[in-house]
């Protein structure tokens, strides 16, 4: 039998490995070990302000199609690792092969559509929407919606 793999977790922007034995994950039609899993001894407090403080500023930092750039290219990685993705779900989820196939391009064929989507709204990190809307009966001032990235992260 093969050495068991040891899967690792990207935090704050490095690959790491958990503490201890971890969790055995197994092949759903056989039961034999395919590798093992830990994050014991990982700071999620400091995972999520650092997504929060670093990620998050990244992101609002680009532009809409900077954006769509990263959809396409994260496309292009699924495309490029498909064949290695098709086993992995068929030894991994039990998938037949017409599955994974239809799991996987889906996935690169979704963050395809909506890279297009991304940069054909531009250049700019918001959106306006609508006309100007007057603030109240007597006063020169005007509101406007704008479309924003949201603070935070999600979990």
């Amino acid at each position: 039998m093969s050495e068991i793999e040891r899967l690792r977790s990207y935090v704050q922007d490095q690959w790491v490995e958990g503490e201890g034995e971890g969790a055995e994950l197994v092949d759903p039609a056989t039961g034999e070990p395919m590798a093992t899993a830990s994050t014991k001894g990982i700071d999620r407090k400091a995972m999520l302000d650092y997504a929060r403080r670093v990620g998050g500023a990244n992101v609002r930092n680009l532009t809409f199609a900077q954006r769509g750039e990263i959809l396409a290219s994260l496309s292009g990685a699924i495309r490029e690792q498909r064949d290695e993705l098709l086993d992995l779900a068929v030894r991994n989820g039990g998938n037949t092969r017409s599955d994974a196939k239809f799991d996987v391009d889906g996935a690169s064929g979704t963050l395809y559509f909506y890279s297009g989507l991304a940069r054909s709204l531009g250049d700019v990190n918001h959106l306006v929407d609508g006309d100007p809307v007057p603030m109240g009966k007597e006063t020169p001032l005007q509101g406007r919606h704008l479309w924003t990235a949201r603070r935070g992260a999600a979990v």
